[in-house]
């Protein structure tokens, strides 16, 4: 069963807020980050949350991660996504991220608690840091419809969407689509092939809202 942001967190802390021990799925890296701000990191197999930021170093498909997951559903873990994106391209490749992993553990019956785009708390957060800035004085960009783009369109933010990144990449729009394409809400105007948007599998944010 997914399970969205918990509302009475700030809404990006998540297992920063805890002083359990967590699993962790991902890079190196990404673990001294965490563990840097304060996520104990569990040492053996002894916890009942874990956090996803990814892949980890070794492991480069979803497919990869199965019998890990299939082990973490039946002990009732909870995986905290701490990316929503299902891909990413690093230096100039395609890989999944965090978000694909969450899908799968979902499909598999797992609880997911996810932070960042598009669910809201992440952008009062943004907002309170930034002065509380109106609507009005706000304007999001991103290249991924499912996350970046539905966030900004679920806010009532002024978005640009960067047609290529991520949402070519999984898309596999044609080449002609360059540039950016504009939206306001879910109404977008675009000076780019960005109207046979239809060609996305990955969202229907290419419908005019009514």
């Amino acid at each position: 069963m997914e399970r969205h942001i918990d509302e009475r967190r700030s809404g990006d802390c998540g297992p920063y807020c805890q002083r359990i021990p967590v699993g962790f799925i991902g890079t190196g890296a990404d673990r001294e980050i965490l563990e840097g701000r304060g996520v104990w990191i569990a040492e053996n197999g002894e916890f009942t949350e874990f956090a996803c930021t990814g892949l980890d170093d070794e492991r480069r498909t979803v497919g990869e991660y199965l019998m890990e997951l299939e082990d973490l559903v039946t002990r009732n873990v909870l995986m905290h996504c701490l990316n929503p994106d299902r891909i990413v391209v690093r230096g100039g490749e395609t890989e999944p991220c965090a978000g694909a992993l969450a899908d799968l553990y979902i499909d598999l019956g797992g609880r997911v608690e996810w932070y960042g785009k598009p669910f809201p708390a992440i952008y009062r957060h943004a907002l309170k840091l930034a002065g509380s800035p109106s609507i009005e004085e706000v304007i999001a960009v991103g290249d991924a419809l499912q996350t970046d783009i539905l966030g900004a369109a679920r806010m009532g933010f002024d978005a640009v969407f960067v047609a290529g990144g991520s949402t070519l990449a999984r898309a596999s729009l044609q080449s002609s689509l360059k540039g950016t394409a504009w939206a306001t809400g879910i109404r977008w105007r675009s000076s780019t092939p960005f109207a046979k948007a239809q060609q996305c599998n990955s969202c229907r944010l290419h419908r005019t809202a009514t």
